[in-house]
């Protein structure tokens, strides 16, 4: 069985409120950052900072990482040329 960002942030949360807080951050480590995964950060950040564990999570939203503009042009350009043979 594979486990999702929501299952391992859900374990998270349940480690960190059981005050298992090493457990807690093996589970966010173990995070696949899938799809989906800003979302599931985002959801997850305030049910840990609730539950007392508020350095899990900042350093969890300071190793999100924001693409860069050349991600940016490199995602454009891989567009474009899937569009291009798309449409020829």
């Amino acid at each position: 069985m594979i486990l999702t960002d929501n299952d391992l942030f859900r374990i998270a949360n349940e480690l960190i409120l059981s005050n298992n807080k090493e457990g807690a951050r093996k589970a966010v480590d173990a995070v696949p950052r899938s799809r989906g995964f800003f979302q599931e950060m985002r959801n997850a950040i305030p049910k840990m900072i609730f539950g007392g564990d508020v350095d899990l999570a900042f350093d969890l939203l300071k190793s999100f990482k924001t693409p860069t503009i050349a991600d940016e042009v490199m995602y454009q350009n891989i567009q474009h040329f899937i569009l291009f043979f798309l449409v020829n």
